[in-house]
């Protein structure tokens, strides 16, 4: 069976994400910082009939989100797809959210370290095939690539929306631009032709 492995699990989002996967026959790996909230969540999964386990971890805390992903891909055997969404809770440990106007270096660093180093660090411990395989979370290749990955996902998870994100800063504009171009000339077209999508 595929897994899922989910950073930031709770009774909202985190819930609905596993549902989803789980209803298709993906094992799922929560991880979150309490270990009975999780085992709560891992009962309810378990009452639908979905394969669930608990790896408690800290996403400020790299040490141990690694050790939770490495738990779950010995558990399970792998991790197929890899979700990074700790949900911002008020208190998160050491973090205080300051408004744009209030923002210093001091009260940003640990607000970078919760939304952003955790995900650094969770897909080089997940399988490189869950990051770039058919069904990993990064998306490389040309509007053929492309398509296919987002057709393979909607096969599996029947969505009707994909969010894609592109590294603004880290290439040429006109590359960023035709990257868009490409998204909407080539790709889209592709995806409204195939009668499941459309």
């Amino acid at each position: 069976m595929p897994t899922l492995a989910l950073v930031g699990a709770g009774s909202g989002m985190g819930l609905a994400i596993a549902r989803t996967f789980g209803i298709r026959g993906f094992d799922v790996a929560l991880i979150s910082r309490t270990k009975e909230k999780l085992q709560t969540l891992v009962d309810r999964l378990g009452q639908e009939g979905i394969t669930a386990a608990a790896f408690p971890a800290d996403v400020l805390d790299s040490a141990s989100l690694t050790d939770a992903l490495d738990a779950a891909k010995a558990r399970f055997g792998g991790i197929d797809v890899l979700e990074y969404s700790p949900a911002p809770h008020s208190p998160v440990p050491g973090v205080t959210l300051a408004a744009p106007s209030e923002a210093t270096v001091d009260n940003l660093q640990p607000q970078i370290e919760y939304s952003f180093y955790g995900a650094v660090a969770a897909p080089s411990r997940a399988d490189r095939a869950a990051t770039y395989g058919p069904d990993g979370m990064v998306f490389v290749g040309g509007p053929d690539e492309i398509t296919d990955r987002i057709l393979h996902l909607h096969g599996l998870l029947g969505h009707t929306r994909q969010i894609l994100q592109m590294d603004v800063g880290g290439m040429p504009q006109r590359d960023f631009l035709h990257g868009i171009e490409l998204l909407g000339t080539k790709v889209l077209p592709q995806i409204r032709a195939e009668p499941a999508t459309s």
